[in-house]
């Protein structure tokens, strides 16, 4: 990659017109943008500003291919995958779709530079050309009955309630870890509200708290006192705005996020919901569970939608959900059932 080129990445990161604010992302799209320089470079001489759409197009056919201890052909012409071992997709079949989309997304976001700086003679080569379609597996999503036996699986008072809060709340598991009590609003009353400070991408979030929860919230808070009267850093972490957080550690310090998972899980192994055989090291007894955060998260987005009774409209499951589009609940979370859409063309009437 030549200098002018790696000096337009930059600038076009620095500046950011797509105003991304994920830093995450802006990294990701770095690498992927020098990736494609490097691509044109060696295969074809362009530099970024002379590459054509014949150019994006073989780049995205370059990702597809295996790399690998074997590379396709289609790989050796590549400076930067020769510089980084050629590597390949997980399943030693080139990159993944998401991973070829993102791709695609960072060359986008450098062509939407060089045209708002008006740094291309020509139009942008990466126009019209299709994102690649990635899968949509099916991700499990336990039954009403299933997250019934979970809340009445034994366990302790911190993973019994993170089970009803993880559904009753259907928020992210980040945002679990890191409340605190005195994000918890008007507990005793029917105006009970959880608020969330930051939610995923700094958006502001909170949920009104269901009955059932508020009840559960009373009882861990209850244990969680008597604990503190037996534990001297639970009591100090308590007495602090600051650091009372809701889920603590017996040291009085934030649970790990990767805690919160195993918590989850090994409640999903006792009420014997979702079960795998593994030999994974937080297996139990040679058992886990399919059940995580985000999987409790889906199942009220699936129940309240397909409610027999009171299905919640798509647009209100998608707002609970924080998702700027419904298509994303749709795709990814819950879609209505086939006889609530057969029931509705029976019902209506002009």
């Amino acid at each position: 990659m030549n200098p002018v080129d790696a000096g337009l990445i930059e600038e076009a990161v620095m500046v950011n017109h797509a105003q991304i604010g994920a830093e995450k992302t802006l990294k990701d799209y770095t690498r992927n943008m020098r990736h494609f320089a490097a691509f044109v470079a060696s295969s074809s001489g362009a530099t970024i500003t002379t590459a054509k759409r014949r150019d994006v197009l073989s780049f995205m056919r370059h990702l597809e291919v295996e790399g690998g201890a074997n590379p396709r052909v289609f790989r050796l012409s590549c400076a930067w995958c020769e510089a980084h071992a050629f590597p390949d997709g997980r399943e030693g079949k080139g990159w993944s779709a998401q991973r070829r989309k993102a791709a695609l997304s960072a060359i986008r976001f450098l062509y939407r530079h060089l045209i708002e700086e008006e740094l291309l003679e020509s139009g942008d080569p990466s126009a019209h050309i299709g994102s690649p379609k990635i899968p949509l597996p099916h991700q499990f999503t336990p039954s009403r009955e299933e997250v019934q036996r979970v809340f009445d699986a034994p366990g302790d008072a911190r993973d019994r309630l993170l089970a009803y809060w993880m559904y009753y709340a259907p928020s992210r598991r980040e945002t679990f870890r890191q409340a605190k009590w005195c994000d918890i609003e008007a507990m005793d009353t029917n105006q009970a509200y959880w608020f969330i400070p930051t939610a995923k991408g700094g958006k502001r979030d909170g949920f009104g708290i269901h009955p059932v929860l508020r009840r559960e919230f009373r009882r861990y808070q209850a244990w969680q006192r008597e604990e503190a009267q037996l534990n001297p850093r639970v009591a100090r972490a308590l007495v602090d705005d600051r650091t009372a957080y809701i889920l603590l550690t017996s040291g009085g310090k934030q649970v790990h996020a990767s805690t919160l998972t195993k918590m989850v899980k090994w409640r999903g192994v006792r009420a014997g919901v979702g079960i795998v055989q593994t030999n994974d090291t937080d297996a139990v007894a040679g058992r886990n569970s399919l059940l995580t955060p985000h999987a409790l998260r889906r199942a009220w987005a699936d129940h309240a939608l397909n409610d027999p009774n009171n299905p919640v409209p798509l647009d209100v499951v998608a707002g609970a959900l924080n998702h700027a589009s419904t298509q994303t609940t749709i795709n990814h979370y819950a879609r209505p059932k086939r006889n609530r859409v057969h029931d509705a063309l029976k019902a209506h009437r002009l």
